[in-house]
């Protein structure tokens, strides 16, 4: 944003959503801060959640690492597939 200048930084709407993500970040670091000294758990998982969305907002953006998650996923699925198939016949 100092690189840019606030004006610049701004007319990007996936900056927007990055500057909005990062503050939100640090808001849910200090109220686990704040909450851990005074010994009160707190549950933040829909923040960390839109910090997951930030990352898919980069795959989306990028052919080949959207291709690269493709691959991995259905990796995975043959993998899973393939270990109950496994746990079947032993």
């Amino acid at each position: 944003m100092i690189a840019l200048g606030f004006k610049k930084y701004t007319s990007e709407y996936f900056n927007i959503f990055d500057l909005v993500v990062v503050i939100i970040s640090i808001i849910e670091i200090a109220i686990e801060v704040i909450g851990t000294n005074l010994g009160i758990k707190l549950s933040l998982t829909p923040f960390r959640t839109l910090r997951l969305a930030r990352v898919f907002k980069l795959i989306k953006g990028n052919v080949q690492l959207s291709l690269l998650i493709e691959t991995i996923i259905r990796t995975v699925y043959n993998l899973t597939t393939f270990a109950l198939l496994l746990f079947l016949f032993i």
